[in-house]
């Protein structure tokens, strides 16, 4: 393996068990996971959440879907760094800042993956 292959799984691994841990949160309603959504008057909104961030981690582990799930996974980011840029002190939105950013590495390094879709 080279230093490339292992810095990709390991960042592909390490996004992985914090989508599912994070999802997992919310689907099992630990209650400090929930207050922002409670906050916003959109408890339902937890649940998708959650299920989108342990599908997003789930697609992170296969490779002809991990560009579209690092860049869902983005998404879900920008909106919890908004409500805490918004809603809550700014230095709470760093944890989604550093997210977003590992998000974004890894939909770039994976990027030749949908060049080559488009050129075949």
């Amino acid at each position: 393996m080279t230093k490339k292959s292992i810095t990709h799984w390991l960042l592909t691994g390490l996004l992985g068990l914090v989508f599912v841990a994070a999802g997992g949160a919310k689907l099992v309603g630990v209650e400090q996971v929930l207050l922002p959504f409670v906050h916003m008057n959109m408890l339902a909104m937890a649940k998708v959440v959650g299920v989108l961030e342990i599908a997003g981690a789930i697609g992170l582990f296969v490779p002809k879907f991990r560009f579209l799930a690092a860049l869902g996974l983005s998404g879900i980011m920008v909106g919890a760094i908004a409500y805490h840029l918004v809603l809550d002190p700014e230095k709470a939105a760093l944890p989604g800042i550093i997210l977003l950013m590992l998000c974004g590495i890894l939909a770039w390094l994976n990027r030749s993956a949908v060049k080559a879709k488009l050129v075949s």
